[in-house]
């Protein structure tokens, strides 16, 4: 069964990922992942959802960045 598609957001209230707040002290750390299929990968404090894994393809990578940067640390992660 293939994964549940979501919308996201990315705003001065956080992450929104559905129906979902990541809010800013919940987010530990970001890496933009470029390539063919880009990513943003987030570490949060939630236990529930501790990684996110989030397909950026189409967004400027740059623009996600400055996003996030008020927030976390971009960290490279895997």
């Amino acid at each position: 069964m293939p994964p549940k598609l979501h919308s996201f957001e990315i705003s001065d209230k956080g992450i929104r990922i559905g129906n979902d707040l990541h809010t800013p002290d919940t987010i530990i750390a970001f890496w933009v992942e470029e390539g063919e299929k880009p990513l943003l990968l987030i570490d949060t404090t939630k236990f529930t959802a501790p990684n996110l894994i989030i397909p950026i393809e189409g967004l400027d990578p740059e623009k996600v960045r400055a996003a996030l940067r008020p927030y976390a640390e971009e960290v490279p992660m895997k």
